[in-house]
C-alpha cells in the first residue's frame, strides 16, 4: 500500500507520523505550502484537490487515484484486445484443425 501511496502522493516526508483521523469528524487538513497540490479522482469520477501529503495519503489510502477514469478505460481496452485475440485464435485453430 505504501508503494501505491508514494506513486500517487510522492515520497513520504522525513520523520512523517501518520495520524488516525477516521474517528474525528471535525478533523481539518492543514495545507502544506511546500507540497505541490494534486488532483485525485475516485472510481465514480468525483474529484478532490489535495494540498498536503497527509491529505493525499488519506484519500489515496481510500481508493482515490490520479487518473481513476483513465485507468479504467485503459483496463477496458486491454480486456477487449485480449478477448479479441483469444476469439481469433480459437477460430483460426478450429479452421486449421478441420482442414
Amino acid at each position: 500500500m505504501n508503494q501505491k501511496i508514494e506513486i500517487i502522493c510522492g515520497e513520504y516526508p522525513e520523520n512523517y507520523i501518520k495520524e488516525v483521523i477516521e474517528n474525528d469528524p471535525n478533523f481539518v487538513f492543514v495545507p502544506d505550502p511546500t507540497y505541490q497540490a494534486r488532483k485525485l479522482e475516485d472510481k465514480d469520477g468525483n474529484i478532490v484537490f489535495v494540498n498536503s501529503f497527509q491529505e493525499c495519503e488519506h484519500y489515496a489510502g481510500s481508493g482515490w487515484d490520479q487518473n481513476s477514469i483513465v485507468n479504467q478505460e485503459f483496463s477496458l481496452q486491454i480486456f477487449s484486445s485480449l478477448f479479441f485475440i483469444i476469439i481469433t485464435s480459437i477460430i483460426v485453430y478450429k479452421s486449421f484443425k478441420n482442414a
